[in-house]
């Protein structure tokens, strides 16, 4: 049926209703002050006495989203955090807000779940009594996926992979998850079962690959993962295993302690790194290895990338390596053999790949270069002591992409385009905030300079003004003055020609003589 929940009516009720991205469009077809707890009283009152509602909904508080990312429905950054939701928009609620909207609606008895990295694409979903075991580490589920939502803009305000940790030492974990997946009932009946402590879904494969891992406390001090194929009528397709093959045991002990994985993200997310650091990091995978095969009885030192191992140590990469309180490594989720030897370089490389790709922004090199992905990948290699040619990557790559289309189904050349020439992410809101800063900064000391310059250019101005006044003035006067003097000459001329002037002409040349006549010889007379 396609109606509208206020309009719908039946007779009929429900064990279980799911509204899956639906709570935050209520505003939309009611004009009623609470049209949250409303749809929520209707959605209440079509439950059998023993049901449940299954709600998933982003949360308007997640992690997420301080660190920039825009709100989901209205596409802008800091909108839901800052509440400027208007009457007619979707809206997304914190946990007490939504908690106390189900209690209010009749549905007082709630499990809140945190899928990472949201409801929409799940890898991941915690238990709200998780962060109960002290020894159970939500926040690498948290920070493992932060990279793989789909949704997340490419700068952000701070690197979420580097922020989880804390926020679930704290106790936050739940209260800032990016989503809530919650089960409310209006009593205390099938809600999940409080053991269970997380799930976790390898489902990007083909379906005979595809898994779930339950994590559960078996007493106070224990916990076990037990796992669970999701496609156990496809278990017969694992024979065409051309290059792995996958091992799915039942049940293992959880193994707490800090991912090796971390131990990279600490190195590479703060400014000033240098490849060095990432070169020791990869020494000390080497000797994690070591330490592994030398538990499991092989007697072998690593000294170049050509070395080669067991198959199995192809999926012991240091995002499956726990470092236990006294720094001995563990293997943990070893579900993949390689069908020969693999060669150490091949591990490490795919390492770095994959921890590559958890990374949302590298800090500042400490030499203020720009590396390309495959420029890092080299000069890792080259520092680690574990020096490879250009080839041996590019044996590595088209490896890893056979053994990726396999797992995946997916084409070949997808893998095979590892973007070797892309840069590594360095910048992320505060770097670029710092950049405009440092720009607006010159550009204010340019217009300084240039107000400057302007009122100099305004004092010549003034000056040239005041000159071409006088220049003007003196122009004037000089017009005057050859005015003048051309009236006297005119005068003169007329004179000159006059009949009078003639005729006294032979006076005057009589007077000039006597007067030299007169005057005596040597006066200046």
């Amino acid at each position: 049926v396609a109606e509208k929940l206020s309009d719908f009516r039946t007779e009929q009720r429900f064990d279980v209703i799911t509204l899956i991205g639906v709570l935050e469009y209520a505003g939309l077809y009611t004009a009623a002050e609470n049209p949250a707890e409303i749809m929520l009283a209707n959605v209440a009152s079509m439950l059998k006495p023993n049901g449940v509602v299954i709600l998933a909904i982003e949360n308007q508080l997640g992690l997420k989203y301080f660190a920039g990312a825009p709100e989901d429905h209205i596409g802008l950054p800091m909108y839901g955090l800052e509440d400027r939701y208007e009457k007619t928009q979707p809206r997304t609620y914190g946990r007490k807000t939504l908690s106390d909207l189900l209690a209010k609606a009749g549905l007082p008895v709630t499990s809140f779940l945190a899928p990472f990295p949201d409801y929409k694409l799940p890898i991941s979903i915690l238990s709200e009594n998780s962060s109960e075991y002290k020894d159970f580490d939500g926040s690498a589920f948290a920070w493992q996926s932060a990279r793989r939502d789909p949704q997340l803009p490419s700068l952000l305000g701070f690197a979420p992979e580097r922020v989880w940790p804390g926020v679930f030492q704290n106790g936050l974990g739940l209260e800032l998850a990016n989503s809530f997946l919650v089960v409310a009932s209006s009593q205390p009946t099938l809600l999940p079962d409080r053991s269970v402590l997380a799930w976790h879904y390898s489902a990007g494969r083909v379906p005979q690959y595809c898994r779930e891992a339950i994590f559960a406390a078996t007493d106070a001090d224990s916990i076990s993962v037990t796992y669970r194929m999701l496609y156990p009528e496809y278990s017969d397709d694992q024979a065409n295993s051309t290059w792995v093959r996958f091992e799915c045991p039942e049940t293992v002990r959880y193994t707490s302690g800090r991912l090796l994985a971390e131990v990279f993200i600490q190195a590479v997310s703060r400014d000033g790194w240098s490849i060095d650091d990432v070169g020791s990091f990869v020494r000390q995978y080497v000797e994690s290895v070591e330490t592994l095969l030398q538990a499991e009885g092989h007697v072998k030192t690593i000294s170049s990338a050509t070395d080669t191992l067991p198959g199995k140590y192809w999926d012991v990469i240091a995002q499956n390596i726990i470092l236990c309180d006294n720094e001995l490594p563990m293997m943990i989720d070893d579900e993949w053999t390689l069908n020969t030897d693999v060669e150490f370089g091949h591990c490490v490389l795919r390492s770095l790949l994959l921890l590559m790709a958890t990374v949302t922004r590298f800090g500042v090199p400490a030499n203020g270069r720009s590396y390309t992905r495959k420029g890092f990948i080299e000069g890792v290699f080259t520092t680690s002591g574990l020096a490879v040619s250009e080839a041996d990557i590019t044996r590595y790559i088209e490896l890893e992409a056979s053994i990726q289309a396999q797992i995946t189904g997916r084409s070949r050349s997808e893998f095979l385009d590892w973007s070797p020439d892309d840069l590594l992410t360095t910048q992320n809101m505060q770097t670029m905030v710092a950049e405009v800063d440092q720009i607006q900064l010159a550009a204010n000391e340019r217009l300084k300079s240039i107000e400057a310059l302007q009122a100099e250019i305004d004092q010549i101005q003034l000056v040239a003004n005041e000159r071409l006044d006088d220049i003007a003035i003196l122009q004037a006067e000089v017009i005057q003055i050859q005015s003048i003097a051309k009236d006297h000459r005119e005068e003169i001329k007329a004179l000159r020609e006059s009949i009078s002037w003639k005729a006294t002409a032979p006076l005057r040349k009589l007077t000039t003589v006597l007067r030299s006549m007169l005057t005596p010889r040597g006066s200046s007379d």
